[in-house]
């Protein structure tokens, strides 16, 4: 089973992220990401965004598919709680991320994250699957 640790950093807060295939890792990613920002379990799956992303590595495809989640929450104000992915591998992911716009009278707002940093940024294999660990600017 996956799982996520929150990393305090100076001026950042980060996430070590371990699950046992991509899709695990990359689900556990967006939810942890979208976990600092917002408490999930207020958040209903009423909106649905299409993400298609092609990169030159897994490291590159992990990092672009935070960035365009968090992107899309700066443009759109929706919160994703799930992920569908259609098509995973190293270097291309298409995916529906679900959730709803922001609604201050329901959604209990943590933090602001400005940007997924490459700052002591990794993404591996493992013995027991795929570990990651990114620092997001706050």
């Amino acid at each position: 089973m996956g799982r996520t640790e929150i990393i305090e950093h100076t001026a950042d807060v980060g996430l070590g992220i371990w699950g046992k295939n991509l899709e695990e890792l990359f689900r556990l990613g967006a939810e942890g990401m979208f976990s600092l920002i917002a408490d999930l379990s207020q958040v209903e799956a009423k909106e649905r965004e299409k993400v298609e992303l092609e990169a030159g590595s897994v490291g590159e495809l992990f990092h672009d598919w935070l960035d365009e989640l968090l992107y899309l929450f700066d443009t759109r104000h929706i919160l994703f709680r799930n992920y569908e992915f259609e098509k995973l591998d190293e270097k291309h992911l298409r995916a529906i991320a679900t959730g709803e716009k922001v609604n201050f009278d329901k959604h209990d707002l943590h933090k602001e994250i400005k940007a997924v940093t490459r700052h002591n940024y990794r993404v591996e294999k493992g013995p027991g699957g795929w570990e990651a660990e990114v620092l997001f600017d706050i």
